[in-house]
């Protein structure tokens, strides 16, 4: 079962998903800054600046929940990845206050 980041939603409804995490005093450091995405997963990246989204299109839910994100976080610009599961379900992967600004949103 998916566990949920915050977003203000106790039932995790409105927020992101999240594969679940585990690190221990005897994991290496550097594991804590691998992102939470799955082999099987296809991931997008997405920028949010001032309330908009960059990046992706994405369903109204998930980039409200990304936007909420960026707000509890108290920045204007935000990079978030996020895993879209073969079953549909998106999944938060990482999250950064200095995204990779070079994100296009031609195809």
């Amino acid at each position: 079962m998916a566990a949920h980041i915050g977003m203000g939603d106790p039932g995790g409804a409105r927020g992101l998903h999240t594969a679940p995490c585990r690190q221990s005093a005897r994991d290496a450091a550097d594991r804590g800054y691998l992102p939470l995405t799955t082999d099987a997963a296809r991931p997008v990246s997405v920028i949010v600046l001032r309330d908009r989204i960059f990046g992706a299109v994405l369903p109204e839910t998930i980039k409200a929940a990304c936007i909420r994100m960026a707000r509890a976080e108290n920045v204007e610009l935000f990079g978030i990845d996020l895993d879209q599961g073969a079953d549909g379900e998106w999944m938060f992967g990482y999250a950064t206050p200095t995204p990779n600004l070079p994100i296009s949103t031609s195809k």
